[in-house]
């Protein structure tokens, strides 16, 4: 693509294509722009159930687990895509493109650079270069990212499913050196995208009738750094909030001290479209822990920045990603990130069970500094378990509430539709027939479902 603008076109005459993602918010906007080049080079998207002629598997490499996942998904594609092209691509691909290419059935493993140019791939017949994977640090690697500008995302993407949200990838890479994350070294270093395109794009997106807009990055609270942007994220807030018709404007996940005044005071509007809540990366509530991370921060700061956060938004709602088992945590060390997590108070917590990844510093620490599979699976519940009582105690406060405005994402035969509400909390609505995706309901909140970990309710 190479910044040429590329619009969603009516299906060709070449077949159906699949995309298939994994992992984080990244994935799914750039799978989104994927579905896009498949359409631009003639492919309809396949139905569900329905053979595909392509099919590409947008993978994630953040856990072993994610590696075992991704390697079932290609196999599973040649199964019921009998004959089809399948490409490999994402952070697995870029990191191991060999092993990928490697697997049976395999006709393609593209990077994390090059799937951005994924038309102009699929346009090429040469069988001879099966892995086109360059160098994320390599000047050449071209600007970032080539289509964001453009945002001419088809709604129905996947990833996207509708017109309720759409993610808007900011910022790419990382200058951070985490010793468990291999993820800078295949997504290259931080990178923003321009004020003025980032903008351009949001515009773009509000105007297709998104309801909801989320600013994703691998390191999102880097936006603007390399830009020579003081406060650049929450300054791209600050005018996205301005910008006519937009509903609703969400953060995807962001490291603690990356929270600034600037972002802070953004949040003390209860009125804007910035959504009262936020996804932390934790990762452990133990300061030794947290300094053999190689993390910035301690246990302090993230009280201190979630207290200036519930000082002017009272009503926010906390996630979190956190890490249990890395080598030497101990049961006190756990200890203090179950506190955390209690403290916090965190409603949704996202837990990760430690794995190698290659080539990282904790990768090296010996094993009898290990925690056991058994152990880490305990921990991991702990943490669920907590996170379940936090998010029924918010669910509560919104109940007293009454009333409350739902962005729908899914409506059933039965006229019974999915939502969240601007803290995220899920929502259930009865009586929603005539809603659609993307819309925004009245609903009066009637019950918690603790079981689905839902709120029920019906339109007004």
């Amino acid at each position: 693509m190479n910044g040429v603008k590329m619009k969603f076109v009516p299906p060709g005459a070449k077949g159906r294509a699949r995309v298939i993602n994994m992992g984080c918010r990244v994935n799914q906007y750039e799978g989104a722009v994927m579905d896009a080049a498949c359409a631009e080079a003639g492919f309809a998207r396949a139905a569900e159930g329905e053979a595909a002629q392509v099919v590409v598997i947008n993978t994630c490499s953040v856990t072993h687990a994610s590696d075992s996942q991704a390697r079932r998904l290609i196999r599973r594609a040649q199964r019921e895509n009998p004959g089809a092209r399948i490409v490999v691509t994402g952070c697995y691909a870029q990191r191991a493109p060999e092993t990928l290419a490697a697997i049976e059935g395999v006709d393609l493993v593209l990077g994390n650079q090059e799937k951005l140019d994924l038309a102009a791939h699929l346009a090429r017949a040469d069988a001879d270069a099966p892995i086109r994977v360059g160098d994320p640090f390599a000047e050449s690697s071209g600007p970032f990212p080539p289509l964001a500008a453009d945002a001419a995302i088809n709604p129905d993407a996947p990833g996207f499913g509708g017109r309720a949200r759409a993610f808007l990838q900011i910022q790419n890479g990382c200058d951070k050196r985490c010793t468990f994350c291999l993820i800078p070294g295949v997504r290259g270093p931080s990178r923003s995208l321009s004020l003025e395109a980032a903008l351009e794009a949001g515009r773009a997106f509000v105007a297709q009738g998104f309801g909801e807009l989320v600013l994703t990055g691998i390191d999102l609270g880097a936006y603007g750094a390399d830009l020579g942007l003081e406060s650049g994220l929450a300054t791209l807030c600050e005018q996205l909030m301005a910008v006519p018709g937009l509903k609703r404007l969400r953060l995807s996940s962001i490291d603690p001290e990356d929270i600034d005044e600037a972002l802070i005071a953004l949040f003390a509007d209860a009125s804007s479209p910035l959504c009262p809540h936020l996804h932390l990366s934790i990762q452990s509530g133990d300061d030794r822990i947290l300094k053999r991370m190689h993390r910035v921060y301690d246990r302090d700061l993230v009280l201190r920045k979630v207290a200036a956060l519930r000082h002017v938004r009272p009503d926010m709602v906390f996630g979190a990603d956190l890490i249990v088992g890395f080598p030497t945590e101990d049961d006190d060390a756990f200890a203090q990130t179950l506190a955390l997590a209690e403290a916090i108070p965190l409603a949704m917590p996202h837990v990760f069970r430690y794995s190698d990844r290659p080539n990282t510093p904790a990768q090296k620490i010996p094993q009898r500094f290990r925690v056991a599979d058994s152990e880490m699976k305990r921990r991991s519940e702990a943490l669920i378990v907590a996170g379940a009582g936090h998010l029924q105690a918010a669910a509560e406060r919104a109940l007293a509430e009454g009333a409350c405005e739902v962005l729908v994402e899914t409506v059933d035969q039965a006229g019974m539709a999915t939502g969240k509400r601007r803290d995220f909390l899920p929502v259930r609505i009865r009586g929603a027939q005539t809603a659609q995706s993307g819309a925004l309901l009245t609903v009066q909140l009637e019950a918690f479902v603790a079981e689905s970990q839902t709120l029920v309710g019906k339109v007004l």
